[in-house]
C-alpha cells in the first residue's frame, strides 16, 4: 500500500470515527447542530472512501469517473452541512439560507459536472479545494465577526484553519493547469494533514456544544420557571378579584420582619342582602370593587388577600393600627356610594398584632375575633 493510501485510511478512520461519535452524541444531546455536524462526519467518511476507490480505480476510466463524482459530490454535502450546523449554531432555530431541496441539488449538480468533465485528480481536487477554502474562510470570518459566545471563536479560528490549508493546496495544484506537477510528495500526505485539520474542527465543534448545551438548559430552565410561576398564581390568586387567595397565604409563610404586623380583618356586612336582591352578578362586581378599594387605601407594600366568601385580609408590616383605622374609615366613605350601578357596600374590620416569633394563627384569630365583636357592637347600637 503507498504512502498516498495510507493517508487516505488514516483520514478515512479518522472521519468514521467522528461520525459515530457525533451520531451517538445526538441520540443524547437535542440541539440540530449536532444532527447536522453528524451528517457531515458520515459525508466526509463517504468521500473518502470514493476518493481512494477513485484512485484504485485510476485505470478504470468509467469507475473512476463514477467514484471521483462520488467524492466531489459527499465533499460537498461535507461543507454544506458543517456551515448549516455552524448557522443553527449561531442562530438557533433560525430556517437555512440553503433549503434542503436545494442543497441536494448543488451537491448533485457540482459531482456530476465535474465527475463528467473527466478531470484528472489533481484538477478534481483543485477544484474541491477551492470551494471548500472559500466556504470555511467566509464562515470563519462570519463566525468570529458575530460569535455567539465567547467560545465560538474557537470554532471560527479552527474553520480558519480547514480554510488556510484548502486554500494551500489550491496553491500548489495550481501547475497542473497548465500540464505542470504539483509538489513532489505532496498528494501523498495531504490526507494526513486533512487529518489533524478535521480533529481540531471535530474539537471546537464539542468547545462550542457546551456553550449552547448549557444555553439549551438555561432557556428550559427558564420556561420551566416560568410554567411554575404561572401555575402558582394560578392556584394562589383569587380569579374574581385578582387578589392572592388563602392558599397563598398558607403556602408563602411571611418574610422574615423585626417589626410589628397589623393583621386586619374586613368583612362585607351586606353581601347577602346584595346577592339576594341584585344576583351573584352584581354581587361579584361588589367584591371586586371592595377588593380594588381596599388594595388602593394600604401601600405596595402591604399584603391584601381574600380570605375566602366576602372576607379580606390584609397585613401591614410596621404599619400602626392607628394608622389602619384612618384608612379604614377612608375605605368606607369610598364604598358607601353607590357607584356605576352598584350599591353601597358596608364593611366591618377588626385588627390585631403579630409581633416578631408570634403565631400568625394567634394573630388571625385574634383579628377575627376582634371583627367579630366589633358587628356585633354596631348591631347592638343600630338596635
Amino acid at each position: 500500500m503507498t504512502l498516498s493510501q495510507w493517508s487516505v485510511v488514516v483520514q478515512l478512520g479518522v472521519a468514521s470515527l467522528l461520525a459515530i461519535f457525533f451520531f451517538t452524541l445526538a441520540r443524547s444531546l437535542r440541539l440540530i447542530e449536532v444532527r447536522l455536524w453528524a451528517r457531515a462526519w458520515l459525508a466526509d467518511t463517504v468521500a473518502l472512501v470514493a476518493v481512494y476507490l477513485a484512485a484504485f480505480f485510476s485505470d478504470t476510466g468509467f469507475l473512476r469517473q463514477l467514484f471521483l463524482a462520488a467524492y466531489l459530490a459527499a465533499k460537498t454535502a461535507f461543507v454544506i452541512w458543517v456551515v448549516a450546523g455552524v448557522s443553527q449554531h449561531l442562530a438557533p432555530g433560525k430556517e437555512a439560507v440553503l433549503g434542503k431541496r436545494n442543497a441536494w441539488w448543488m451537491v448533485g449538480l457540482w459531482g456530476l459536472s465535474l465527475g463528467l468533465a473527466n478531470p484528472s485528480l489533481s484538477a478534481a481536487l483543485m477544484a474541491q479545494s477551492t470551494l471548500v477554502a472559500g466556504a470555511f474562510l467566509a464562515t470563519a470570518f462570519w463566525v468570529w465577526r458575530r460569535p455567539r459566545f465567547p467560545r465560538s471563536r474557537w470554532l471560527a479560528a479552527s474553520l480558519f484553519l480547514e480554510g488556510v490549508l484548502f486554500a494551500g493546496y489550491v496553491a500548489a495544484l495550481v501547475p497542473t493547469v497548465w500540464g505542470g506537477a504539483p509538489p513532489r510528495g505532496l498528494l501523498p500526505v495531504t490526507s494526513f494533514f486533512d487529518a489533524g485539520a478535521e480533529l481540531v474542527l471535530a474539537m471546537s465543534m464539542l468547545i462550542v456544544l457546551e456553550s449552547s448545551s448549557t444555553a439549551q438548559l438555561n432557556h428550559l430552565h427558564a420556561e420551566l420557571m416560568d410554567s411554575y410561576d404561572r401555575l402558582r398564581a394560578l392556584v394562589e390568586q383569587d380569579p374574581l378579584t385578582g387578589l392572592a387567595n388563602r392558599r397563598a397565604l398558607e403556602t408563602e409563610p411571611l418574610r422574615q420582619h423585626n417589626q410589628p404586623v397589623v393583621v386586619a380583618f374586613f368583612d362585607v356586612d351586606n353581601f347577602k342582602e346584595i346577592n339576594d336582591r341584585y344576583g351573584h352578578v352584581v354581587g361579584d362586581a361588589c367584591l371586586i370593587r371592595v377588593a380594588t378599594v381596599i388594595a388602593s387605601r394600604f401601600r405596595p407594600e402591604d399584603r391584601v388577600f381574600r380570605w375566602g366568601g366576602d372576607e379580606f385580609l390584609v397585613l401591614a408590616a410596621g404599619m400602626d393600627p392607628s394608622s389602619v383605622e384612618e384608612r379604614f374609615a377612608a375605605i368606607v366613605q369610598d364604598l358607601e356610594k353607590a357607584e356605576e350601578g352598584l350599591p353601597p357596600c358596608r364593611l366591618t374590620m377588626g385588627i390585631s398584632q403579630l409581633s416578631p416569633g408570634q403565631s400568625l394563627n394567634e394573630a388571625l384569630a385574634a383579628a377575627d375575633l376582634a371583627m367579630y365583636r366589633a358587628r356585633q357592637q354596631r348591631t347592638a347600637s343600630q338596635a
